[in-house]
């Protein structure tokens, strides 16, 4: 399942997460990290392909399993939610998209004052979600932030920076139109 989802072969992957979730349901107790694992994957999977209303349950589900073994979790906790909120942003509810992006940012922002790749990549995610939104000087501000702690901790050829410096420059178009 993980190699599948790895290549983006989300519809080969979706029935392999299902199985192993219901292997592990059954053989692990309730609330193992590696549950939580692999409900987070499998709404990975449904969100990857659109099925926004099918994924949001289970994102949910792995958000508050990861959440019970903080602080222990906490990078595992923000990755969710900004999938979570890439979940929320795919069925319209805006707002509670922003309220798990900013819950996650915070969380790194705490566990990382200096920034992370996974900070910046989270800030990339929610200014891109401002910015389709069209909030542009809040997404200004998340970009501009993303790409400066990028520049740190990446290559200048790396295709992420590239891609994070691409999506501000988009930012900055739509502002000065």
């Amino acid at each position: 399942g993980v190699s599948l989802r790895e290549q983006e072969k989300f519809a080969e992957a979706e029935p392999l997460f299902r199985e192993a979730l219901e292997i592990r349901r059954e053989a692990l107790p309730a609330g193992s990290n590696e549950i939580a694992s692999v409900v987070n994957s499998l709404g990975v999977v449904l969100q990857e392909q659109g099925k926004f209303a099918e994924a949001e349950p289970l994102m949910r589900e792995a958000v508050e399993l990861y959440r019970a073994k903080l602080p222990a979790n906490q990078d595992n906790v923000a990755a969710t939610l900004s999938s979570f909120a890439r979940v929320k942003q795919g069925l319209g509810k805006t707002a509670e998209a922003r309220a798990a992006w900013d819950e996650a940012i915070a969380l790194l922002r705490k566990s990382s004052p200096k920034g992370s790749e996974q900070l910046a990549r989270i800030l990339w995610r929610s200014g891109t979600g401002r910015l389709e939104n069209q909030d542009y000087a809040a997404a200004l501000a998340e970009l501009e932030e993303c790409v400066a702690i990028a520049e740190k901790a990446l290559p200048a050829d790396h295709p992420q920076l590239q891609e994070y410096r691409q999506t501000l420059d988009t930012c900055k178009a739509a502002i000065a139109k």
